[in-house]
Formats: structure tokens, sequence, C-alpha cells
């Protein structure tokens, strides 16, 4: 494990990394400020700002790029080459529901899709760094489409939050995004960012992990959820749930999962 710099007041611009089961990032740096994202255990962020009270600090996050305001309490400063080798190595990524580190004789619980580093030349026996209970794959490792599919149903029955990441809410974009993450692709988390990402395929294609894009009564492109074959999909709509939709409907009729016909779908991998 590479060391990693205690954070001492004042702070300075500079570079952190998530030390929490889950770290949120408000709108504004305010309290009761909204959430706009979340950074998992391991993640890595740019410090940009800090507030005139040195309560709250603005970063970017490494994952998705998003900026945000993130309590100073909750910052963990690391060093620029640190920054580098946490993003650079071949990390692990979380699979369970929930798994469990003991992390400088601390023991955190930890959610799906979060890092976990070990220094480059290290084989990976955590039992030299850290204590882990849990399962874990590979940043590296790319999956196929089936286990892409037994981890997109592992979420099933999350419930919505604008803005989550985590086991214990999710966003539409967030669920699609994190999916594809923890099976080691990167794929854009907004649906305007995925309409032109990857590769648009006909419905006849369509295979197990492709994006499927509903329009609205004004064709506008307004949801979007993961296929998972036998024409059903599987998407956020206050829950994560699998639905029967259908590619070709009669004149007028909606998919049972309430959205108008599939308009779209994208081959991410």
């Amino acid at each position: 494990m590479q060391k990693e710099t205690s954070t001492e007041w004042p702070i300075d611009l500079g570079y952190g990394v998530c030390r929490l089961s889950v770290a949120t990032v408000y709108q504004e740096a305010r309290p009761g400020a909204g959430l706009i994202t979340q950074l998992l255990f391991g993640e890595t962020y740019r410090v940009l700002e800090i507030d005139p009270r040195k309560r709250y600090l603005r970063i970017e996050c490494n994952q998705n790029k998003i900026q945000g305001w993130l309590l100073a309490t909750q910052h963990q400063s690391i060093e620029p080459e640190e920054f580098e080798a946490f993003n650079e190595s071949d990390y692990q990524l979380t699979t369970s529901p929930v798994s469990h580190i003991t992390f400088k004789n601390q023991k955190i619980y930890i959610l799906p899709g979060s890092h976990l580093h070990v220094a480059q030349n290290e084989l990976f026996d955590l039992s030299q760094s850290l204590q882990f209970s849990g399962s874990s794959r590979p940043r590296f490792q790319k999956a196929d489409r089936e286990e892409l599919m037994e981890i997109a149903k592992m979420f099933v029955n999350v419930p919505y939050l604008s803005g989550g990441r985590s086991f214990f809410g999710l966003g539409a974009g967030s669920f699609i995004q994190l999916v594809y993450k923890i099976a080691g692709y990167k794929v854009p988390k907004f649906l305007s960012q995925l309409m032109v990402f990857g590769k648009r395929i006909e419905p006849s294609e369509a295979q197990p992990g492709d994006l499927l894009i509903f329009y609205n009564e004004m064709q506008l492109p307004e949801h979007m959820g993961l296929y998972i074959g036998g024409e059903r999909i599987i998407h956020m709509r206050g829950k994560v749930r699998i639905e029967q939709i259908s590619f070709m409907p009669k004149s007028g009729q909606k998919n049972i999962s309430g959205f108008p016909n599939v308009q779209e779908v994208r081959l991410l991998i």
C-alpha cells in the first residue's frame, strides 16, 4: 500500500482519496445542499478550491469528472505520485453487496465498486496489507456479457436516489455506469453522453448488456436501461427492477414498463 499523507490545517489544493464507505459530494458548500454524486472507498479526486470557512472543498471526482463540494473533515490527502499510482495500478474492484476491511486497525464496511489498492510489485494478497472479507475482481479484467448481467442483477431493489452511487441509493445513470465499472469498462453517466457513446445497432442485434434508450411522446430521449434478453430490461424506475419491454409494440401502445417503445440500442462493449 502507498503511504498516505495526514490532513493538517490549512488544507492545500492537491489530491485526495476516499477512506469512508461512501462520501457525499454536494452541489453547494452549505448544509442541506443537494447531493450531486458520491465517492466510494478508494476513489480519488482533485481538490480545486477551499471555501472561505474551510468547511468544504470543491473537488473533481476522478471517476466521472463531476465537480462538487466535499466536507473538509472527510478529506484524506495524498501526494501527486500517490494519486497517479492509485489510478494507474491494477487495483481490485469489490463485487460483494457488502464487504468489510480492517484498515489502519479500524473496520470499515465497503460497497460494490470500491477500490482496493495494492502496490504494483505486490501479488494480490490482502492479508499482508489489510484484512478483507468479500469478493473482488481486477480492474483490468473485462467481464463477459453473462458476468455483466450478474453484476447488474445484484442491484435489483436498490432504491432511486438522485446522484447516488451506493447500494443504498442509485441514480439512473449511476446504475449503468457503476455496473459497467465493476465489470471493467468505463462508460459515461448521463443519457446525453451515452447517446453518442459506443455504436448504435439494430434492435434485432440486441444482446444482454446492450443499452436500450426510450423516447417520450415528444420523440425526445427520456429513459434508459440494460437489455437482459427475452425482451426484458433491467433499469431504474423507483428502484432497480426487471421488466418486460417490446421492441415492436402496436401503434400507440406503450411498454409494460410505462415508457414508449425502444428507439435506440447501443453497443457499449
